[in-house]
């Protein structure tokens, strides 16, 4: 088991065990182990496409996720699930914490997506979901919603 003692080792400038190669310092000797095998050029190819890996676990973890349907990651909000926790993540921000998405995903003008951001509201004040897509530019027809 791990203490907390053992994992501040991990941070300690003055650590005890030194790589050879590149003079990187670790506190524990199995930390500095791992890290060497990427100077000795250990690779693990991924068995599917070739990809390759200074470390077999990254290797089997891309295989999980990346080559197969496996979804563990799920929503506590709405129950979805996800190939990675990234994702899942990404989702229950914009999703259901409404938090405005990146840049990338902005148009010329350097606005959002309207249809994405306006939220309709129960009488308490709720957030329920975005408006359904609509025709034309007019929402005024889910209430006093701005076009601004």
């Amino acid at each position: 088991m791990c203490t907390l003692k053992d994992h501040m080792l991990e941070h300690v400038e003055n650590a005890s065990f030194a790589c050879a190669t590149c003079g990187k310092r670790f506190g524990k000797r199995f930390n500095m182990r791992l890290h060497a095998r990427a100077h000795r050029g250990d690779k693990y190819p991924c068995l599917v496409c070739g990809k390759l890996f200074n470390h077999m676990g990254n290797r089997d973890r891309h295989l999980k996720y990346v080559h197969t349907e496996t979804k563990d990651f799920k929503c506590e909000f709405c129950g979805k699930c996800f190939k990675n926790d990234g994702a899942r993540k990404l989702h229950t921000s914009h999703v259901h914490l409404r938090k405005p998405y990146p840049k990338r995903n902005r148009n010329r003008e350097g606005q959002t997506d309207r249809r994405r951001l306006k939220e309709r509201e129960t009488e308490d004040g709720d957030s329920v979901y975005p408006f359904p897509p609509t025709d034309g530019p007019n929402l005024t027809s889910f209430g006093n919603a701005s076009l601004n």
